[in-house]
């Protein structure tokens, strides 16, 4: 799914994205709950890391072929995504402070400092958090909203959602019965 969502009409569509991510993570056998709990657990910890314009770097099968390391770009040293921001204000902190703040700030859409469209809380005095378009979209569809409102009240049900959605992820025989019931 694109990060920065779908557009329509020119311009990003969360609620157009939403159905895309939807369709995505279904094709790999995640339900609605799986799919938020691990938009939301890959969002909890780290940041994007994208200002820099000048190159992300080598593609992983380029840096392969050359024998450099993946992570070398003109950016002194990072791969960059285009996107600038951490996720929340503890990135080194499991929780579900990333389904509090989706719920409880008003984010608004700009080109970030990497040239990509993305999402800054308009209440937070840093201005530093960040989100993309494809975690707005999980506020503009009724089932992956109820979903964040759980996660959000419960860090409790969050961990045994993405335990559960991980290991399926992590652990999905990709050569065998999925596979054939995805063509």
């Amino acid at each position: 799914v694109n990060p920065e969502g779908l557009n329509a009409k020119g311009e990003v569509d969360p609620k157009l994205t939403a159905e895309k991510v939807r369709e995505t993570f279904e094709r790999m056998g995640q339900d609605d709950e799986a799919t938020v709990a691990l938009i939301g657990g890959g969002h909890t910890l780290g940041k994007t890391h994208g200002a820099c314009k000048a190159s992300p770097g080598l593609s992983p099968a380029e840096a392969f072929k050359k024998r450099k390391p993946i992570w070398q770009s003109k950016c002194k040293g990072t791969v960059t995504s285009g996107f600038e921001g951490p996720w929340t204000h503890t990135p080194l902190e499991w929780g579900n402070s990333f389904f509090k703040d989706l719920l409880n700030y008003k984010w608004k859409p700009h080109v970030g400092q990497g040239g990509k469209m993305q999402y800054y809380a308009e209440e937070d005095k840093e201005k530093d958090l960040m989100r993309l378009t494809s975690d707005i979209a999980l506020l503009e569809d009724k089932k992956y909203l109820s979903l964040v409102k759980k996660f959000a009240r419960s860090p409790q049900a969050f961990n045994r959602a993405f335990d559960k959605a991980w290991e399926q992820l992590t652990t999905l025989n990709v050569g065998g019965e999925w596979a054939e019931n995805t063509r």
